[in-house]
C-alpha cells in the first residue's frame, strides 16, 4: 500500500512517500536491546506524548542489510511499553525520491527518513533515537540550527535560485 505520510505539528510537518508492507513482526529477540534503550527515554519523558495527544521520540536500530533498520512504529511515543507488534524493519529507502518502504505490523515512524539520512551519513552509527527535551532545546536556541531556523535558511535558498 503506498501512501504519502504526513506528521503535522505546530513546528513543521515531515512528509514521505511510504510502501507499507503489513507481515509479521520482527522477533522478540531482536527487539531486545533496543526496548531497553526507549523504555529509559519513555520513563525520563524524552518520548511520550503531549498534552493535545500528539506522540513523540522514536528509536532505530540499523540492520544487516544496505538501506535497512528496525524501527518504532508510527503514533507509538504514548506508549509505555513497546512489544513486537509495535516495530517495523524499513526494508528499503531512497532520500532522493522521498522514499520509504517499510515491512511489518505497523507503519515506520513518521521520522523514518531523518533515521535513513542519518545511517546513510555515517556507516559507524548503529543506532538512532530521536528525543524532545524542552530545556535542552531552550539551552540550544540560538546556539545550533534548529528546525525552525533549518526552514528558513532553506527556504532563502529557494528564493535566490
Amino acid at each position: 500500500m503506498n501512501e504519502k505520510v504526513n506528521l503535522i505539528t505546530e513546528e513543521g510537518y515531515v512528509t514521505f512517500n511510504c510502501d507499507w508492507i503489513k507481515a509479521e513482526p520482527v522477533s522478540e529477540s531482536d527487539l531486545i536491546e533496543i526496548n531497553s534503550w526507549r523504555d529509559k527515554m519513555f520513563q525520563r519523558g524524552l518520548i511520550g506524548v503531549f498534552e493535545n495527544g500528539i506522540g513523540f521520540g522514536n528509536i532505530s536500530v540499523r540492520g544487516p542489510k544496505k538501506n535497512q533498520f528496525i524501527i518504532s512504529g508510527t503514533a507509538t511515543g504514548g506508549i509505555a511499553l513497546l512489544g513486537v507488534e509495535h516495530y517495523t524493519v524499513v526494508t528499503d529507502y531512497d532520500i532522493e525520491k522521498n522514499y520509504v518502504e517499510c515491512k511489518g505490523p505497523i507503519k515506520a515512524s513518521s521520522e523514518s527518513m531523518t533515521h535513513a539520512v542519518i545511517y546513510q551519513a555515517d556507516k559507524s552509527i548503529n543506532g538512532v533515537i530521536h528525543v524532545h527535551n524542552l530545556d535542552f532545546w531552550k539551552r540550544l536556541l540560538e546556539k545550533v540550527p534548529t528546525a525552525k531556523k533549518m526552514q528558513n535558511m532553506a527556504r532563502l535558498k529557494w528564493q535566490k535560485k
